[in-house]
C-alpha cells in the first residue's frame, strides 16, 4: 500500500489556514475592555455601578474596576471608560484624554466644564434634574405659588438663565441672590426665603454645605414656606418635598448607554435622568399648613393629565 505524500506547499497552506481560523476566532470572541472608575467616599457609587453592570448583556464586556487615584496603573489599555461621580470623571479626563468616555452620576455643570478640553468622544448621564421638570413639579405641588426664591453659589450661578427661562415659561417669577464666601449664609437665606412663595434649593457646594442646608430648612419652617430640596435626604431632614433620581435608576440608564455603544460604537448626546422619584414630608406639610397632593396626582399634573 502506497503512502500519500503531502506536498510542502499544501502543508504550509493548511497550517496557515488553521492559524488564521484560530486568530479570527479569538478576535470574534474577544470582549471590549472598559475601565470602570468610581469616585471614593460613598457606597452610592457602588450602587450605580452594580445596576449598570446588571443592565448589560452578560459576557458582552469585560469590566475592570480602577481607583481614580491609580486610574492609569493597569496592564490593559481600555477600549472605553465609564466614570461614576465627579472625581472619577476628572480622573478619566486626566489619564485617558482620547479614550471614549461615558460619564455617569455627576452634575451637568461639572461635565460641561470638562467637555471644553476633551479630545475624545464622551457623553454623560447627569445626576441633577432638568429645570423644566423641577418647575413642572413645583407647579403641580404648589399651584398657587408665583415667586420662586433661590440662592446661587459660585458654580451654579452660571445656570441662572436656564432656571429663569423654565420659571418664566410657567408664568412664574424668580427671586435670587448669589452667595459669596464673605457673606453670612444665614442672613442671606432668611431674607430670600421670606420674600418668596417657596424656596428651591440648588445643589452647589459653595452655597449649600451641611450647615447652610440645615439653616435653610429651619428658616423655611419658621417662615412657613415650602422648601423644595434636591435629594431624599433633604426631605428626611425636614424639606417639604424633593424631586430626584435614584442611583439605581441612573445605573440602569448608564447600562443602556453602554449596551448601545457596544452595538453601534456611537455615543448619544448627554442626557438627564429619564426616571425620577418624588418624596414629600407630611410632617412638614402639617407644620407649615400647606396640603400635599398624592404622588399620583402630582405625576399626572406634571404630564399634563387631569388626575
Amino acid at each position: 500500500m502506497k503512502s500519500k505524500v503531502i506536498h510542502p506547499i499544501f502543508f504550509r497552506a493548511s497550517i496557515f489556514a488553521i492559524l488564521l481560523f484560530i486568530f479570527n476566532s479569538g478576535l470574534a470572541t474577544a470582549k471590549p475592555t472598559t475601565a470602570l472608575l468610581l469616585s471614593p467616599t460613598s457606597p452610592i457609587y457602588e450602587t450605580v455601578a452594580s445596576n449598570l453592570i446588571q443592565n448589560i448583556p452578560r459576557h458582552s464586556v469585560l469590566f475592570e474596576k480602577r481607583s481614580p487615584i491609580n486610574a492609569s496603573e493597569s496592564l490593559t489599555r481600555p477600549d472605553f471608560i465609564v466614570s461614576i461621580g465627579s472625581e472619577a470623571f476628572h480622573s478619566a479626563l486626566q489619564h485617558y484624554p482620547q479614550t471614549p468616555l461615558i460619564a455617569s452620576f455627576l452634575p451637568k455643570r461639572v461635565f460641561n466644564e470638562g467637555y471644553q478640553n476633551r479630545q475624545g468622544l464622551m457623553t454623560a448621564i447627569y445626576v441633577d434634574q432638568p429645570f423644566d421638570r423641577q418647575i413642572s413639579f413645583i407647579r403641580a405641588l404648589l399651584p398657587q405659588a408665583v415667586t420662586i426664591s433661590t440662592v446661587f453659589g459660585e458654580s451654579s450661578v452660571y445656570e441662572k438663565q436656564d432656571l429663569l427661562s423654565a420659571i418664566e415659561s410657567q408664568g412664574m417669577t424668580l427671586l435670587s441672590v448669589v452667595l459669596n464666601n464673605t457673606e453670612s449664609p444665614v442672613s442671606v437665606l432668611q431674607q430670600v426665603i421670606q420674600d418668596g412663595d417657596l424656596f428651591l434649593a440648588i445643589p452647589d457646594k459653595s452655597a449649600f454645605n451641611r450647615a447652610s442646608a440645615k439653616w435653610s430648612i429651619f428658616i423655611a419652617l419658621k417662615s412657613q414656606k415650602a422648601l423644595i430640596g434636591f435629594s431624599e435626604k433633604y426631605v428626611d431632614a425636614g424639606a417639604f418635598a424633593a424631586l430626584y433620581s435614584t442611583p439605581e435608576d441612573i445605573g440602569k440608564q448608564t447600562g443602556t448607554v453602554v449596551s448601545g455603544y457596544l452595538q453601534s460604537k456611537r455615543l448619544p448626546t448627554p442626557a438627564y435622568p429619564e426616571e425620577f422619584s418624588i418624596k414629600t414630608n407630611l410632617s412638614t406639610a402639617r407644620l407649615i399648613g400647606i396640603p400635599i397632593p398624592s404622588h399620583e396626582v402630582i405625576k399626572h399634573k406634571m404630564e399634563g393629565k387631569n388626575p
